[in-house]
């Protein structure tokens, strides 16, 4: 699965603790699930576990997603770089995988 958090400071019409539906489009893929509302000093923002083991590998092979619902105006994320990030996750994983305890 994969965690997605989105913060803004100019989304003050967001209340701590609220619950609603959540869309993260890559292109012709689209993943939904629930997210809560959450304040981070100044910043409110938006937090959302996915239990779907594609979501992860759609965030490594796109170059952008659109966060869309809870009442935020569609939220584009650049996603440049995050298949390198992952390729480094995985090759640590496997070298941790292939150590014996």
């Amino acid at each position: 699965g994969a965690f997605f958090a989105v913060y803004r400071s100019d989304w003050h019409h967001l209340q701590d603790g609220d619950e609603g539906e959540l869309s993260l489009e890559f292109g012709s893929d689209t993943f939904g699930g629930t997210a809560n509302t959450v304040s981070l000093g100044e910043w409110k923002g938006i937090y959302a576990y996915f239990d779907n083991p594609e979501l992860a590998q759609a965030m490594a092979r796109k170059n952008k997603m659109t966060a869309i619902g809870m009442d935020i105006e569609d939220t584009v994320v650049d996603l440049a770089g995050t298949a390198v990030s992952f390729q480094g996750i995985r090759s640590c994983q496997d070298q941790q995988v292939d150590q014996d305890p």
